[in-house]
């Protein structure tokens, strides 16, 4: 089968089965290999680091992926392969900022910073520079400048609504940070218009309608956003699809405004269980400090959350300014 049928094959295998995806664009880069066509073959590992990161949540083998990528083309015979190469640099910053954001601050802002100057992007992959630099600043807690590059972002991305409702869906998070539920409905809302306009929005339209759940619960019509939880199941791929932990953390919002404190739990366990299956050492480290926040919440004992969120850190390039910020977490919740 010829590399092209491969890679046309494995699109259509994304979300339906990322494995298949993933073994099918890894054939079309072997014979992409043994026909010398070298961008072909960065294309390939493009969509092989692609499935890896967000189709299987393998955060580990992302990075794996990420390094040999970096080392890979450097060699001569991909000089003149300006797209892909344009995408592959990008996917090493994307793996830096998802595995280490406070470790590698400054190797993904200049890679960033490179292929915006230098390689001449596409248009959306223009568009999602912008993104990138925002979800940095968030991991970095600088909620300003996050915002400041989501609203970059969106002034880029006006030819797409895909990442149009991304972006805004990435700003009701930020504001929902300051309780500005004003600005929340806004982007909500201008998050739903775009998804009307897509072709696929599965996953995506249920978190607008996860946040109309929560912030009909705030305005006081517990009635209205029961209704709304329950519709946004329907626009799952199944209704057990945990995605990620943006999804989890937007059901907690949901679940902590009902007073549910199980369901809570319930989702914070399977978040670390999703991220430890991932292997990333920030985001194992994250969800302990969620936890830790809702055991003392609660007046539960969590030295064994914060023993383990330690461990996590220590794994991480500087682990200081994690064990800085669990401490920081503790006083404010004293306070």
């Amino acid at each position: 089968m010829s590399a092209t049928s491969l890679y046309n094959q494995a699109l259509g295998y994304r979300r339906s089965n990322p494995q298949q995806a993933r073994s099918l664009f890894e054939q079309a880069r072997a014979v992409a290999e043994e026909e010398e066509n070298y961008c072909f073959m960065l294309e390939c590992d493009y969509w092989i680091w692609e499935c890896t990161l967000w189709y299987l949540n393998d955060d580990q083998g992302a990075m794996d992926l990420a390094m040999r990528s970096l080392i890979e083309a450097r060699k001569p015979q991909y000089a003149r392969c300006t797209a892909p190469l344009a995408d592959i640099h990008y996917t090493i910053a994307s793996t830096y900022i998802n595995y280490d954001p406070v470790g590698y601050e400054t190797e993904a802002l200049e890679i960033l910073a490179y292929v915006e100057s230098e390689m001449h992007p596409e248009y959306e992959l223009w568009c999602l520079l912008s993104a990138n630099r925002a979800k940095l600043a968030l991991y970095l807690e600088a909620w300003d400048e996050a915002i400041h590059q989501s609203q970059i972002g969106l002034v880029r991305s006006q030819k797409s609504d895909f990442l149009l409702s991304n972006l805004h869906l990435k700003l009701c998070d930020l504001y929902a940070l300051r309780q500005d539920w004003e600005q929340v409905a806004q982007h909500m809302e201008q998050a739903a218009e775009n998804l009307q306009k897509v072709r696929v929005t599965v996953g995506r339209m249920s978190d607008v309608l996860l946040w109309r759940a929560v912030l009909a619960h705030l305005n006081g019509d517990s009635v209205k956003a029961q209704t709304w939880y329950r519709v946004h199941f329907t626009h799952l791929p199944h209704q057990d699809d945990y995605r990620d932990s943006d999804y989890i953390d937007l059901r907690c919002r949901y679940h902590t405004l009902l007073a549910d404190w199980d369901q809570v739990w319930k989702l914070r366990e399977i978040e670390l269980t999703m991220a430890t299956r991932g292997g990333s050492p920030l985001k194992i480290t994250n969800t302990y400090r969620k936890r830790i926040a809702f055991l003392r919440q609660r007046g539960l004992p969590y030295e064994s959350e914060y023993q383990a969120a330690i461990a996590a850190a220590d794994k991480l390039r500087k682990p200081e300014i994690y064990l800085a910020r669990l401490q920081n977490d503790l006083q404010c919740n004293e306070a």
